[in-house]
């Protein structure tokens, strides 16, 4: 799961928009059109592809494990939830941080800047995402016989 989430921050990073900041001499930043939506788009497209990358490995679980246990809920519940807050990090972390880090390390004049993500609540979409996927194939699939120990010794 979390080999996929660092495939879906690289994802992010390429399809999020970024926003046009200017950069004065005296180290003050500012947006050029603060009012952009790209804030939006940007939160979207970690939505999507989040939710993307939930179903991907959900689909996958379903198929790799072929069956309903505890441990598969607890790999796409918690699993989803630790790759998706490292996809928000990452994406972060890889494009320069918080603005006023970001600022530190560039030179004055218009720089495309990458925002991070601003709607908190969607870092929950891809376990929640994972889990109904999980819980679909659970109730479509016939449930496998379960071999008792004397099937076993004979």
């Amino acid at each position: 799961v979390l080999i996929v989430g660092v495939l879906a921050t690289f994802l992010w990073v390429w399809l999020a928009p970024h926003a046009l900041a200017v950069k004065d001499a005296k180290g003050g930043v500012s947006l050029s059109a603060p009012e952009t939506k790209s804030f939006v788009s940007a939160d979207m497209v970690f939505l999507f592809v989040t939710v993307g990358a939930g179903v991907l490995c959900a689909a996958v679980a379903a198929v790799v494990a072929r069956h309903r246990g505890l441990a598969v809920s607890v790999a796409m519940g918690g699993g989803g939830l630790l790759a998706s807050l490292m996809v928000a990090w990452l994406g972060r972390w890889f494009t320069g941080g918080p603005i006023h880090r970001w600022a530190d390390h560039v030179s004055v004049g218009s720089h495309q800047l990458f925002l991070q993500l601003q709607t908190r609540p969607f870092v929950v979409a891809w376990p929640v995402v994972a889990l109904l996927v999980t819980f679909v194939v659970a109730l479509a699939t016939q449930d496998r016989p379960v071999d008792s120990p004397a099937d076993r010794s004979a």
